[in-house]
C-alpha cells in the first residue's frame, strides 16, 4: 500500500486541491461528508494569521501537531469547521442557530491534522450539548479560500504553496502566500493531513533592487514622479508616466539581482496622496505583466467570481473606486483600494514589467499614476 500511495501521491494533491473533490469519510462513529480542504484550512489559517498588510511583513509558522495545539486554538479550529460547514450548507438550522454533530467535527479534525479529538470544546458563541455543536447563524463575513499554485514532493511529505483569498461582498482580495506541509495519511478524507503552515515575510523573501519607468513626468514643486516611488510604501508619492495622452503602452519595471519567486502583485492604481489628487489624475485599469522567463500575462477581471484553476486574474476594486479617503495608507488601503493580481502559479524571474493597457481618465489631468506595487 505504501508503494502504491507513493506513486499516486502527486496526483492526490492535485485532485484534492485543484479539482476540489469532496468524498465521504468513515469515522469511528458515523460517516460524515466534509468540505474541500482548501475551504477548511483557509478558515483555520485566518484564525492563526493576521490578514492586514502589516501582518504580512512578519514571518510566522503554526504547528498542527497535537502537542502544539492549545485548547484555545482547538476551539478556534472547531469554530472554523462550523463556519465552513455553514457556508457549504451542511448544517441543521434550528431557531437561528446552526447545528453540527460532534462526530462530523471529529471526522474533520482527524482528516485535517491526523489526530483524534477526544473531548468537546466550547466558547462564548459556540456551545456543545447532547453530542452537537451549535453557533448563531450569521451572513456577510468575508469567506477565505486557498488557491493552490505549486507543490514540492519529498517522499511521503509535500509542501503545498497556496494563496489565501479573502472573498466578500465587496470583492475578492489576495492575502498573500501560505506554505502547507502535509504528509500522506490513508485514513484522512484527503489522502494526507496537514502538519504545519508557514507565512514568510515579504521583505526577506522578495527583493527587487531597482525600478525604472519607460517615461517619467518631470518633477514639479510638489515633488518627483520616479518609478522608485512605487516601492516606498507611501501612497503620497507615485510614478507618473511622462508621454502625451494617457500613457497606454508605458511601463514600470522592477529588477532584481537574483531570480525571485513571485505569485502575484498588489497595486495601488492611481495617485493616493488625497482624494482630490486621486480624482484629478488618471489611473490604469488593465495591465500586461512580463517576466524574465518569457512569461507574459494579461490577467482578466475576476468579475467577483472566486478564481478557480490557475488562470491569472485581477481581483479588487479596479475601475469601481471613484474616490478615496484622505490620509489613506497601505495598511488602511489594503481592504478595499488595492488591486490584487494573482498569477495562479509561481514564477521565478529577475524582472517584472507592468505595462499600462487601459486607463480610467482623471477629470483634470491625462497623467496616469501608480502609487504602489508590492510583489508577493
Amino acid at each position: 500500500m505504501k508503494r502504491v500511495l507513493g506513486r499516486i501521491w502527486p496526483h492526490v494533491v492535485v485532485c484534492m486541491l485543484i479539482l476540489l473533490t469532496v468524498r465521504t469519510v468513515s469515522a469511528s462513529q458515523e460517516s460524515a461528508q466534509i468540505p474541500p480542504i482548501n475551504r477548511i484550512m483557509a478558515n483555520i489559517i485566518q484564525c492563526d494569521y493576521g490578514m492586514n498588510f502589516a501582518d504580512l511583513q512578519t514571518p510566522q509558522t503554526v504547528s498542527y501537531e497535537r502537542a502544539a495545539v492549545t485548547d484555545a486554538q482547538l476551539t478556534n479550529y472547531v469554530q472554523a469547521c462550523m463556519r465552513t460547514l455553514y457556508i457549504a450548507g451542511q448544517v441543521t438550522i434550528e431557531n437561528g442557530r446552526a447545528y453540527v454533530p460532534e462526530t462530523t467535527i471529529q471526522s474533520m479534525i482527524r482528516s485535517l491534522f491526523g489526530w483524534e479529538m477526544t473531548s468537546p470544546v466550547s466558547s462564548e458563541h459556540m456551545t456543545y450539548e447532547a453530542g452537537r455543536y451549535s453557533m448563531p447563524c450569521a451572513d456577510g463575513e468575508p469567506m477565505p479560500v486557498l488557491r493552490l499554485s505549486g507543490r514540492t514532493v519529498n517522499g511521503d511529505t509535500a509542501v503545498l504553496t497556496a494563496e489565501i483569498l479573502r472573498c466578500g461582498n465587496d470583492g475578492n482580495y489576495s492575502r498573500g502566500m501560505i506554505y502547507l506541509t502535509v504528509v500522506q495519511d490513508p485514513a484522512s478524507a484527503y489522502g494526507y493531513h496537514v502538519v504545519s503552515s508557514e507565512r514568510k515575510a515579504l521583505d526577506s523573501e522578495i527583493v527587487f533592487t531597482d525600478t525604472q519607468g519607460s517615461s517619467v513626468l518631470p518633477a514639479s514643486s510638489y515633488g518627483d514622479y520616479w518609478a522608485r516611488n512605487t516601492k516606498d510604501r507611501n501612497l503620497s508619492t507615485a510614478w507618473v508616466e511622462g508621454v502625451e495622452g494617457y500613457g497606454e503602452g508605458q511601463s514600470v519595471t522592477w529588477t532584481a539581482d537574483t531570480p525571485q519567486k513571485v505569485h502575484g502583485l498588489w497595486i495601488f492604481s492611481g495617485y493616493g496622496k488625497s482624494n482630490d489628487i486621486f480624482q484629478k489624475n488618471s489611473r490604469p485599469v488593465r495591465y500586461r505583466i512580463e517576466f524574465s522567463d518569457g512569461t507574459v500575462l494579461e490577467p482578466a477581471d475576476d468579475g467577483w467570481e472566486i478564481p478557480d484553476g490557475n488562470d491569472p486574474v485581477v481581483m479588487g476594486p479596479l475601475n469601481e473606486v471613484t474616490s478615496i479617503p484622505d490620509g489613506l495608507t497601505m495598511e488602511s488601503a489594503f481592504d478595499y483600494y488595492i488591486d490584487s493580481i494573482s498569477f495562479g502559479r509561481e514564477i521565478e524571474t529577475t524582472f517584472i514589467r507592468i505595462t499600462i493597457l487601459e486607463v480610467m481618465p482623471g477629470w483634470k489631468y491625462a497623467d496616469t499614476c501608480i502609487s504602489e506595487i508590492q510583489p508577493y
